[in-house]
């Protein structure tokens, strides 16, 4: 059986490699050559060291006079360094692959990072301004000073925890000449608060004047506030009507604090209304007024909630009690009880952010002789409170 290597082994050169008598040859002979009816390779393991281990691929040719075959070898040192070679070619390309995919990657991200933050930056200003006008509306909402009247000398402040404030309170003089002041909170706080808090003023600004009594004005905007949905929300709120003429306090409440009212003696206490339940939860419910009595000098504090639950940097809550102790106390005007009040107040929180909308409403019944006085002299303070709050 004619057989030719390539490249030539040089003891293969001129003979007949079927007869030869090397055992290494021989044995890859044996293993390619017999029964070779296919092309195929293998690898021929040689221990000697002129042959060595190579790649041996047979190929089997007919020719018209004999059978040759064909046997292709090559070292495997050689196969070793094109493999190597190719592989380092794939190594390179797929990290120069991965490299450029991964700058693409980075590239993209980085865009969409910088797209999104411009976006929120831009959404942020527009959501700030909405923010400052919903404010300056509510602060349009609250009650000239003027309208209180000359013997009434009454400072307020509306202090949000949030952009928004959910507390509310207003003061306006109705036709038999008395005058209202009401005070409430809504439950939470910002726009759906806010909402609701416009809602509910104003119902009791259209109401109040139509009905007189702040129990029946009560009892009307909760129906009112029934059959609107506010999901889960609900107000509570303090409605009194100051008869200086008579010396009479009418009252009515809906889950709010009482007023603490002091008469001139410097002790406040909180006025005993029986309260209610809050508004716009059941539109059967019935609030009644309760009538006491009013003194010249007298003076008195309406809040919301949110005074009392100011916390300490410790977490000492500020309660009602603490509060009575901080009014104790004669005062010069309403807008001196407040920054007396407002002030204690700065400091037993510190640097404590608020967790409730804060509101207090300070009022001070004036003799009829210095009523007209004290009330120019503080129309002024009460416009800066109102606007700083």
């Amino acid at each position: 059986m004619p057989t030719l290597f390539s490249p030539p082994i040089p003891i293969s050169r001129g003979g007949n490699l079927g007869q030869t008598s090397d055992p290494e040859i021989r044995g890859i002979i044996d293993q390619n050559l017999i029964n070779a009816r296919t092309p195929g390779s293998t690898v021929a393991q040689a221990t000697s060291l002129t042959i060595g281990s190579r790649l041996v691929t047979v190929a089997p040719v007919d020719m018209p006079q004999a059978k040759w075959t064909l046997i292709v070898s090559s070292p495997m040192s050689e196969v070793d360094r094109v493999v190597q070679n190719i592989f380092g070619n794939v190594l390179y390309w797929a990290g120069f692959l991965a490299l450029a995919m991964t700058a693409v990657l980075v590239s993209t991200a980085t865009q969409f990072i910088r797209a999104r933050s411009r976006m929120d930056r831009i959404q942020h200003e527009i959501l700030t301004r909405e923010m400052a006008q919903a404010r300056q509306i509510q602060l349009n909402w609250l009650p000239n000073p003027v309208n209180a009247g000359t013997a009434l000398d009454i400072a307020a402040v509306n202090q949000p925890a949030s952009h928004i404030s959910g507390d509310f309170y207003n003061w306006f003089e109705l036709p038999d000449g008395r005058h209202v002041i009401t005070i409430g909170d809504v439950t939470g706080h910002g726009m759906s608060a806010a909402f609701l808090m416009a809602t509910t003023q104003l119902l009791v600004r259209v109401t109040m004047p139509r009905l007189l009594d702040p129990g029946t004005c009560m009892g009307e905007v909760n129906r009112q506030l029934c059959t609107q949905v506010f999901h889960g929300q609900f107000v509570t709120m303090l409605i009194i009507v100051l008869d200086l003429e008579n010396k009479t306090i009418d009252a009515a409440t809906a889950g709010h604090a009482p007023p603490l009212v002091s008469y001139g003696k410097g002790a406040f206490s909180p006025l005993p209304i029986k309260s209610q339940l809050v508004l716009a939860v059941d539109e059967t419910q019935e609030y009644p007024t309760q009538r006491f009595k009013l003194e010249d000098s007298s003076s008195l504090f309406l809040y919301t909630d949110g005074v009392i639950d100011v916390q300490s940097p410790s977490g000492e809550r500020l309660d009602a009690q603490r509060l009575r102790e901080i009014l104790q106390g004669t005062y010069t005007s309403a807008q001196a009880m407040l920054d007396h009040v407002a002030s204690a107040i700065a400091e037993f929180r510190g640097k404590q952010e608020l967790g409730d909308d804060l509101t207090m409403v300070a009022i001070q019944i004036q003799t009829k002789e210095s009523g007209r006085e004290a009330t120019s002299a503080n129309q002024t303070s009460v416009n800066l409170r109102i606007a700083a709050g």
